[in-house]
This record gives C-alpha cells, sequence and structure tokens, in this order.
C-alpha cells in the first residue's frame, strides 16, 4: 500500500480488518511501534493503522505489519509505504524588548536579531507595513528587521509594535508569522516651564504681581517654596509672598525694571 499526505496530518490506513501486529519481530501483536520519523498505532476496534509523523518531517516512511484470523493464523508481512511531500513551515519567531526613558530620541535595532529563524533555512524579510503600528510615536521598517522609532513628546507606557516576518518560500508559495516588539517606555521629570510676564504698576505703589499665572508643569505641581529671585529690580525692591513677587519701586521713579526669577516643580529641574 503507498499513501501520499503533506506532513503535519494524522495518517489513517484502514488496510485491515482483523487482528494486526505492526512490529512482526517481537513476539505477540505489537499495537504501537516508534520509529525515526513518527509514531505508528493500531486501532483494533477499527482496524486503522494511524501514523503521526514527527514535527516538520517529509519524505517516505514504511512499515511492515502481520495480520492475524480468529483461527490464530498469521499471514505473510505486509508493507505500507507514507510518502509525506514537503511544505513550507512559518518562521518561528521571538518578542523583542527595548527600553527607553521619555523623550529620549531616536531608537533603532533589528527585530530578526533575536533569534528569528526559518525552518527550511528560507532567508527572512519584514514586511515594510506592520501589522499593529506604533500608536505613540513614529515606527519604520525596513525588509532586513532593521527599525526606527521615536516616541510621541512626553509619552511613556508601552508601546506594543506587531510586524510581518515572512521567509522566501522552500517550497514555495512564502509564508508568514507576527513578531512583537514592545517599548517600554520610562518617564523622567520634566521641568516646568516659565514664560515672560509684563506689568504695568503705579508710581510709588506696592504691587503684588502674579508672574506664575502663565508658567506651568506638564508632570507635578509648581512648588511655591520653590520661587526664587535671581535678579532685580534695579530701581526698586523685590520679595516673595506665596511664591508671588511684591515689587516696591525706587519713590519718584517712572520708567521700565525687570526681575528674573526661577521656579521648580514638586520633582526637581530648575527652569528659568
Amino acid at each position: 500500500m503507498h499513501i501520499v499526505f503533506c506532513k503535519f496530518w494524522k495518517i489513517v490506513i484502514n488496510d485491515v480488518c482483523n487482528a494486526i501486529d505492526i512490529n512482526p519481530s517481537l513476539a505477540g501483536n505489537q499495537s504501537s511501534f516508534t520509529s525515526a520519523n513518527g509514531q505508528w498505532s493500531v486501532d483494533y476496534f477499527t482496524g486503522d493503522v494511524i501514523f503521526v509523523p514527527n514535527a516538520h518531517f517529509n519524505g517516505t516512511e514504511s512499515i511492515s505489519y502481520s495480520i492475524q484470523n480468529n483461527l490464530g493464523q498469521v499471514s505473510n508481512l505486509g508493507q505500507i509505504t507514507v510518502n509525506l511531500t514537503a511544505v513550507n513551515d512559518a518562521p518561528i519567531t521571538f518578542s523583542n524588548y527595548l527600553s527607553v526613558t521619555e523623550d529620549a530620541g531616536l531608537q533603532t535595532g533589528n527585530v530578526l536579531s533575536n533569534g528569528d529563524y526559518d525552518v527550511e533555512n528560507a532567508p527572512l524579510s519584514c514586511n515594510l507595513i506592520p501589522v499593529v503600528n506604533a500608536a505613540n510615536g513614529t515606527f519604520t521598517i525596513s525588509a532586513n528587521g532593521s527599525f526606527t522609532y521615536v516616541s510621541n513628546p512626553d509619552f511613556y507606557g508601552t508601546e506594543t509594535i506587531v510586524v510581518s516576518v515572512c521567509d522566501a518560500g522552500s517550497p514555495l508559495p512564502s509564508a508568514c508569522n507576527n513578531d512583537t516588539l514592545f517599548i517600554d517606555i520610562t518617564p523622567v521629570n520634566d521641568a516646568p516651564v516659565a514664560l515672560n510676564d509684563a506689568f504695568t504698576v503705579g508710581e510709588n505703589s506696592i504691587t503684588t504681581l502674579n508672574q506664575l499665572a502663565n508658567d506651568s508643569d506638564i508632570d507635578n505641581p509648581i512648588d511655591l517654596s520653590s520661587v526664587a529671585i535671581l535678579f532685580g529690580p534695579v530701581h526698586g525692591t523685590a520679595t516673595l509672598l506665596n511664591g508671588q513677587i511684591v515689587y516696591t519701586p525706587t519713590i519718584g521713579y517712572v520708567g521700565a525694571d525687570s526681575i528674573f526669577y526661577q521656579i521648580c516643580d514638586s520633582a526637581a529641574p530648575l527652569t528659568d
């Protein structure tokens, strides 16, 4: 008996309807046998001979057998031959992990460098259009697996990108498998932003200036106790009250004056 199948199939051959021995070299009826290329077994209720090939095996596999009737009479040896034709296996891929800090700029790497391979040793390439693209940045990939990634400003968290890895087809057609890139973006403290202010005050008057009204911090509240006067004024005096500047001009002075100050957020770096 000669049968042709594609590999990975469970092959059932209904060849006999009585007792069967698939390893006649041993005493008694042998209902199972492990060969170099797979596992043979017998279902005595149906008379089926079952062959489960090893993963990725293709080629010819044969087994000898004998059958026995109800009188105990044993037949001559028969042979079952199974021919498994090759099919192309999809590439084996492994996830990639990248850890960067917030606003770290351009990141590069290669998704194929993490051990991706093809069972048939066919060359691998990546589809230029991701299966799942970056949601919080800009991602590009080349056919050879090299990629670039830039996160959006101030984003932190996990970015998950999925690309398709394909082989050259051995045999054709080509087969593909997904490869996942996990990018862990850890937060950093962004400095607060202090914007210039302009105020008009009266001559010989004491004025409280809310210079923090247009200042901001994307991560943390501005620490009012951190406000400090760095320079000025030239034509008066300035003190701080709950983070606001209290300005007193020199008696009789009319004109422009300047004060330079700095602020901090509740987690650190300075800005001016």
